[in-house]
């Protein structure tokens, strides 16, 4: 008989992507979607698993599994997952008097080897235990009179990566859901503990050592992530044509993670994590005859209890701590998100006609406060900040109003609109035509960012001396520090148009040809628009020979957009510009500021008006010379977002059955993009190429053979400016060029223009490689069944550098010619797994399993870094608290009994 309770629906959640990674690299059928919000099909977490219990499998976790407990989970064409119910033998199952059936299975055994072994790669996404423990159960309930039923499983007990699910309900009326899933995430086992956590509160640890002299911490600590989620869904189905449901979930992360600290010597520190995540929705579907539609509700809410790290400690070269905290850092800030979604068809017998349309409109909010620019207490000296008196605070170096700039909160939100309308038609026999119009809105309302402080007229930009005081430079905004001025509100406007016809040649064989055009407009951005045009051609063929599938596509697009402008993104002139004139404004509403200094709005307002560009920290011209280092981009580098890119791209797959007993597909795909205005600096060309082999084989009912072969390469043509060390060179190019830069501000936009010399640009080609094989056996032998999973990746990545006598100075190609170009970075994994299963009964099974995991590194970035137990380190390589990846061999062992009941 086959049940209507499916035991899972939808596709899990992106975030279940651990459980098939932490299988290291064993093939995993879990399909992944973005977020509940952006895919209809989800709404709790649908495959729970863990790395010894890949999502959907029941009874039997092993490639060998019972013929009457198989994969729960399948997919359609399209890799949509379903369920497909358990159907127990009669035997398997048990009726009681009160009129419930109900039958179930659990493995329990014992697990051993070296699974704890503290490597981070191995433990990234999973806790194994060692000894006795319950690996995987199940049951099913259900009570035919009344149509009741009760389904659950779960795996891992007691283990920092267990999973439950349970569902209660009743057939083609209601049913709920609950489910509870923990997923560990370790990213070191080789880490330095330099800091000691107190609150939000980093401190280093005493007494201060001294990087410098090669003396450090030892690197044994481990330093990961737990999250716990948890959710519950209700379906209702009683009423004709319409199904409703609700559901809410919530997600907790707590650990540390990695963090980079940039004030405190550029020591690597942590950042504590107690975040939670909680989503709630409610929706219904209607369906009837040729019309349905679906209409969906969604309130998601993220609270961060360390929202803000304050950072204190000794100073990384000389060991003296400083007065005050090194930085504050502001960490992702509480937000919500609120979002309505409406989708519906409707069909017509004229032509065959169907209409589709979809709206959403969603709105994300975040009004967290600012953080100060510093928290310390006490005075600092005169004539430390102009405008302010000596005995000044700290707090008066963050502004009258606590903040450091014109406003205290952040005042963030985004709105976003979609529509989307769609029309097919058969106007004649055999041709199908297709017509869609999408629009998107991201419409940000935010406040723009300003950084700059009406109580002691000073921009937002400090520098700390050892003593904790801000220095006198600090105060001035230099062009040539990349700290933005204003942050602007980006929005974007997104129109989209597609027109498609397929036509049947014949029965197996059919032709599409497609045209799309894309309009996106652009605020805040370095281009104000771009536009693209798509042509794709697919052909087709299907079972020729009754043995042979032929699929092929063509695709050509061409991207252009207008003017680019480096400075949009908020650290050229035009921020300052921008921001000068909203401070100004600012200031005559609330009065004008009590000191004047020498680069005061005064003097920006008159450099802003005349034209003419002027230093800001004194009011003098800039020099030439220094203008040519304060290089912040180029027009002709464009960000491959948003860049002039001419793109191809061709996808064949076949698929031939020489004999009954074999499929055997070949896949691949060519992809070349290249982006025209960068081809003197920055990415010029990419290429991509994959190629896929899968084969099938069953010589008979007791065994299986299926056996995989992929290979993906990616290459790189870039350039890198090296004019810096040039600096004359180009002085003198640009000046014939622009004339002076210091005369005027379209003068200045000249110099950013043209400022690098091709000839001097370093060619550097990156090529990436990856193959990787996977085979899986299952044989019966009669009186036990084997089941082999293997899977090897390997990863090569080459950086190449093509210096010349023009291109690098003198001594650096002195030293390029010692040490060479960067060693290639490489890796390898290899997995083994083996299942012996012997069925003692119909109801008692055996399953003896052993695992090999190995993995390998070269990694350059790693190469300098030789911790020893006593803590003496590289000098070099004070800046990192993390090893890298360390290579492993682990080997798992596990005998397991399993009964079903």
């Amino acid at each position: 008989m086959t049940k209507k309770n499916g035991i899972h629906h939808g596709a899990p959640r992106q975030k279940l992507i651990a459980a098939c990674v932490s299988a290291l690299f064993l093939p995993c059928g879990a399909a992944l979607a973005q977020s509940s919000f952006g895919n209809s099909a989800v709404g709790a977490d649908t495959a729970l698993g863990n790395s010894f219990n890949q999502p959907g499998y029941g009874g039997n976790a092993v490639p060998a599994a019972a013929p009457d407990s198989y994969d729960t989970v399948r997919h359609t064409p399209t890799g949509q997952l379903y369920g497909v119910p358990i159907d127990r033998p009669d035997d398997l199952q048990t009726k009681t008097a009160s009129g419930w059936i109900y039958s179930g299975s659990f493995e329990v055994g014992l697990f051993g080897g070296s699974p704890d072994a503290k490597y981070a790669k191995w433990l990234e996404y999973r806790d194994p235990k060692k000894g006795l423990g319950l690996n995987w159960f199940d049951f099913q309930l259900e009570k035919p009179e009344g149509a009741f039923f009760i389904n659950g499983y779960g795996g891992g007990v007691g283990q920092g990566d267990q999973f439950y699910d349970v569902q209660v309900g009743r057939y083609n009326d209601w049913r709920v859901r609950a489910f509870y899933n923990e997923i560990p995430h370790v990213f070191s086992t080789t880490f330095r503990e330099r800091y000691t956590l107190a609150g939000n509160n980093l401190t280093r640890v005493t007494p201060a050592l001294n990087p410098a002299a090669g003396i450090d911490i030892p690197a044994t600590g481990e330093i990961g992530l737990t999250r716990t989620r948890t959710g519950v869904r209700g379906d209702y189905t009683a009423v004709d044509n319409w199904r409703f449901f609700a559901s809410a979930t919530t997600e907790k992360r707590e650990g540390r993670r990695p963090f980079g600290l940039n004030a405190d010597g550029s020591i690597e520190g942590f950042e504590p994590l107690d975040q939670r995540t909680t989503d709630f929705s409610v929706g219904t579907n209607y369906v009837k005859g040729k019309m349905a539609f679906n209409l969906r509700a969604g309130l998601s809410i993220f609270e961060n209890n360390l929202s803000t790290l304050y950072v204190t400690g000794a100073n990384a070269t000389t060991g003296v701590p400083n007065a005050a905290p090194a930085d504050n850092y502001s960490i992702a800030p509480d937000n919500k998100n609120f979002s309505i979604k409406g989708d519906g068809r409707y069909g017509f017998d004229f032509w065959n006609t169907r209409l589709t349309g979809s709206f959403s409109w969603s709105s994300s909010t975040q009004n967290s406060t600012i953080t100060p620019l510093f928290d310390g207490t006490g005075a600092f000296p005169a004539g430390a900040v102009a405008g302010l008196p000596a005995g000044s605070s700290w707090a008066d170096w963050n502004g009258a109003n606590g903040c450091g700039m014109i406003r205290c909160d952040s005042d963030l939100r985004i709105d976003t609109t979609m529509f989307n309308l769609g029309a097919s038609t058969e106007p004649i026999t055999d041709l199908t035509l297709r017509a869609g119009v999408r629009y998107l809105n991201n419409d940000n309302k935010s406040t723009p960012f300003i950084s700059y402080n009406p109580y002691a007229d000073y921009w937002w930009q400090h520098d700390v001396a050892v003593t904790g005081a801000p220095t006198a430079a600090g105060n001035v905004p230099t062009l040539g520090n990349n700290i933005s001025r204003i942050g602007r509100a980006r929005s974007d406007k997104t129109l989209n148009y597609t027109l498609s016809g397929e036509y049947l040649i014949d029965r197996k064989q059919a032709v599409n040809l497609a045209y799309e055009r894309e309009n996106i407009e652009m605020t805040g951005r370095e281009r104000d628009e771009t536009h693209e045009d798509k042509f794709k051609l697919t052909y087709t063929g299907r079972n020729f020979f009754d043995k042979l599938t032929v699929r092929g596509s063509f695709e050509n697009a061409r991207k252009r957009g207008g003017t680019y402008d480096t400075f949009a993104g908020g650290m050229g002139v035009a921020s300052y510009m921008d921001a000068i004139n909203q401070a100004l404004q600012y200031n005559s509403q609330v009065g004008p500021v009590t000191a004047m200094p020498a680069y005061s709005l005064g003097a920006l307002n008159a450099m802003l008006q005349s034209g003419g560009l002027l230093n800001m920290a004194n009011g003098t011209p800039f020099a030439v010379a220094s203008l040519a280092q304060l290089y912040v981009g180029s027009n002709g580098f464009q960000k491959t977002d948003i860049a002039d890119r001419d793109r191809i791209v061709f996808n064949g797959r076949l698929n031939y059955s020489p004999r009954e007993d074999i499929d055997l597909g070949l896949s691949g795909q060519y992809v070349r993009n290249k982006y025209p205005a960068n081809h003197q600096i920055s990415t010029d060309r990419e290429t991509q190429n994959s190629l896929n082999l899968d084969a099938n084989w069953q010589p008979s009912a007791q065994t299986q053979v299926g056996i995989w072969v992929s290979r993906q390469n990616q290459k790189i043509k870039a350039k890198e400016d090296y004019n810096a060390n040039l600096v004359g060179t180009v002085v003198a190019n640009q000046t014939a060029q622009c004339g002076s830069a210091a005369v005027s501000i379209s003068n200045f936009t000249c110099w950013f223009a043209n400022n690098f010399n091709p000839n001097n640009s370093i060619p550097v080609d990156t090529n990436n490689t990856t193959n990787a094989i996977g085979l899986n056996l299952t044989h019966d032998f009669g009186w036990a069944r084997l089941g082999v999973g293997y899977t090897y990746t390997k990863n090569n990545t080459s950086i190449n550098h093509k210096y010349s006598a023009t291109n690098l100075p003198t001594a650096n190609q002195a030293s390029y010619a010692i040490t060479g170009d960067w060693p290639d970075m490489k890796s390898r994994t290899d997995s083994l797994e083996l299942n012996l299963v012997k069925d003692f009964t119909r109801r008692l099974t055996m399953r003896l399993m052993y695992r090999l995991d190995k993995f390998s590194s070269k990694d350059w970035h790693y190469d300098y870094l030789q911790g020893g137990p006593d803590g003496t380190v590289n000098a070099q390589g004070n800046s990192l608290s993390d090893m890298g990846p360390l290579d492993f061999r682990v080997q798992t062992i596990a005998a397991y009994l399993q009964y079903k009941f």
